[in-house]
C-alpha cells in the first residue's frame, strides 16, 4: 500500500530590531553602526536567506538588488533618518511572493556643537556716520561636523552711538 502525505508549507515571518537612535561620531556628519540581524520566524528557517536595503538619509541597495547584512554594517549611516529594509528569500535570493519584509529605523543626529571662532576688526564710519560689516569680517574659521551650517553675527551696522569697542555675537 502507499501513503499519501501531505506537507503544508508555513510562510516564514519576519521580525526586525527595535529602531535605533545614535549621535554622529566625534567629528563626523555620520555614525558607523553595528546593525542586528533581523530574525526569520519560520520551521527550517536555515533555507531561507534575509536580505536589506536603506532609504532615506543613506541609501544602500535596493528593493530591486538588496544586499547582505555585512553589506550595509559596513557603511557609515548619514545624519537624518534612515529605513533599513529586511526582506526574506530563498536559495541565492529569491524573493517571496507576496514579499515577508519588516523594516525599523536608524536615526543618526549631530549632537556635537559647531566651533564659533571670532576675529576682531576695526571698521571707520562713513561721511553719514555709519558703518557695515559682513559675517566675514569677523568670522576666523568657525566649523561644524555637519555641513549647511548657517555662520550669522550681530549687530551688522554701526554709528556715532557705536564708537570704540562693540561686542559682535
Amino acid at each position: 500500500t502507499v501513503a499519501n502525505i501531505t506537507v503544508n508549507y508555513i510562510a516564514p515571518t519576519v521580525t526586525c530590531p527595535a529602531n535605533i537612535t545614535a549621535a554622529t561620531d566625534a567629528g563626523t556628519c555620520a555614525a558607523f553602526l553595528n546593525l542586528l540581524p533581523a530574525t526569520i520566524n519560520a520551521p527550517c528557517s536555515d533555507i531561507y536567506t534575509v536580505r536589506y536595503y536603506a532609504t532615506g538619509a543613506t541609501t544602500i541597495g535596493s528593493a530591486a538588488a538588496p544586499v547582505t547584512l555585512a553589506e550595509i554594517v559596513a557603511v557609515a549611516f548619514n545624519k537624518g533618518t534612515t529605513t533599513v529594509n529586511a526582506i526574506v528569500g530563498t536559495g541565492n535570493f529569491t524573493p517571496f511572493a507576496p514579499a515577508v519584509t519588516c523594516s525599523y529605523t536608524v536615526t543618526v543626529q549631530d549632537l556635537e556643537p559647531p566651533i564659533a571662532k571670532c576675529k576682531n576688526f576695526t571698521v571707520a564710519l562713513d561721511a553719514a556716520g555709519t558703518a557695515t560689516i559682513t559675517v566675514a569680517d569677523v568670522n576666523a574659521g568657525s566649523s561644524d561636523n555637519c555641513p549647511m551650517v548657517t555662520v550669522a553675527a550681530t549687530p551688522l551696522t554701526f554709528n556715532c552711538t557705536n564708537i570704540g569697542m562693540n561686542a559682535v555675537i
